[in-house]
């Protein structure tokens, strides 16, 4: 967990004389439940994780409320994700897993933020943290990062049912209070990867940010995507940069914001959007701009290192008026013709423009 600064909240000193944390809310007993977890499954525990569940130094205090794992020391792997959030579940008597049997009770209640980056988690490691989502009531976890960890369409389908509001099909309802999933160049997610994890965004109510950049989605994601936005009332901010959406991609987003009545903030920057003198392509910008004037709350737009050409941007001008001060942040390349980039770029929250820098951002 993330290192406070000495003499901050952390956690409980040693002593008889102090009141001990409720179940699930003990550092030490988290701790001693991944490394039993790790003796179960029959591999090495991670010193990263246990040092940043319980700093090795009595200087260190941890944020109890964070825990961040990297792969500075070997990924964690599928087995490794497993231990953790088993031991993040806890034991006691609403757990009956066999694996449950001699663990401290959870789950663990304080943690508000998760976030596993290139720990080669794959599908089953997704699968486990989706099943620690749906813990219960007292699982808090607010933000959840699972950044380049070779995340396919299985593990975003339970990560979909995670978030998903609505019973499933025993009658049980999994709360969820996750407000940001970041899934950062996952590039094996894929278009039937977000399609899956859209299943369960239909239906949620809580989820406010959904970062998808750099996984390899196309237009048919879109689909799913456009559902997703048009349907979701909480939905405010859609991370979709450096994917491969293109015009017919674009097409599809516009109609998902011509019924949105939550997203503020939409990132298609590095899309491979283009418009010159593709009529087809003309007419994706021309219906995503009509879009945006039937839209009465999207305000951030990015089109960024998009190649929408002279044309493009003219079909665009129909949603950037001088009237139209909603949209806040409109951001497109400064290759364009200056008179032209004038008339689009709006980069402060007065609508102010200025010069973007020129260059083009090369996908990983």
């Amino acid at each position: 967990m993330a290192k406070k600064a000495k003499g901050g909240k952390g956690k409980a000193k040693k002593g008889g004389g102090d009141k001990p944390d409720a179940p699930g809310g003990n550092p030490a007993e988290l701790k001693d439940n991944y490394v039993k977890m790790c003796k179960a499954i029959g591999i090495q525990a991670n010193q990263k994780v246990i040092d940043a569940i319980v700093p090795a130094s009595e200087e260190d205090q941890a944020d109890e409320t964070q825990l961040i794992v990297d792969n500075e020391l070997g990924p964690l792997g599928p087995g490794g994700t497993r231990a953790l959030t088993c031991a993040l579940l806890g034991g006691g008597p609403e757990r009956t897993e066999s694996w449950a049997a001699g663990l401290a009770p959870g789950p663990y209640y304080k943690l508000k933020t998760l976030r596993i980056w290139r720990c080669n988690i794959g599908d089953d490691g997704a699968v486990a943290v989706a099943e620690f989502l749906k813990g219960g009531g007292n699982v808090n976890v607010s933000f959840l990062e699972l950044m380049d960890n070779k995340i396919g369409a299985r593990g975003a389908a339970a990560l979909g049912e995670a978030l998903c509001c609505m019973p499933d099909k025993n009658g049980i309802e999994y709360p969820t209070k996750l407000v940001t999933l970041k899934l950062d160049y996952n590039n094996t997610l894929g278009s039937e990867g977000v399609t899956e994890l859209c299943r369960g965004l239909r239906s949620n109510t809580v989820l406010k940010q959904l970062h998808v950049p750099y996984c390899k989605i196309d237009s048919e994601g879109a689909v799913a995507l456009k559902q997703a936005i048009g349907i979701s009332k909480t939905l405010a901010l859609v991370n979709l940069q450096g994917n491969y959406l293109r015009s017919e991609g674009l097409r599809h987003l516009a109609d998902g914001i011509r019924r949105s009545k939550g997203l503020t903030t939409l990132n298609l920057s590095d899309n491979q959007i283009t418009g010159g003198t593709d009529a087809k392509a003309t007419e994706a910008l021309t219906h995503f701009a009509r879009a945006l004037q039937v839209n009465q709350v999207l305000a951030n737009i990015n089109l960024m290192f998009n190649a929408i050409g002279i044309q493009g941007a003219l079909a665009l001008k129909i949603a950037l008026t001088k009237e139209n001060e909603r949209i806040k942040t409109f951001l497109v390349d400064s290759t364009l013709p200056d008179e032209i980039f004038q008339t689009l770029f709006r980069a402060d929250a007065g609508g102010g423009k200025k010069k973007g820098k020129k260059g083009k951002k090369k996908k990983k």
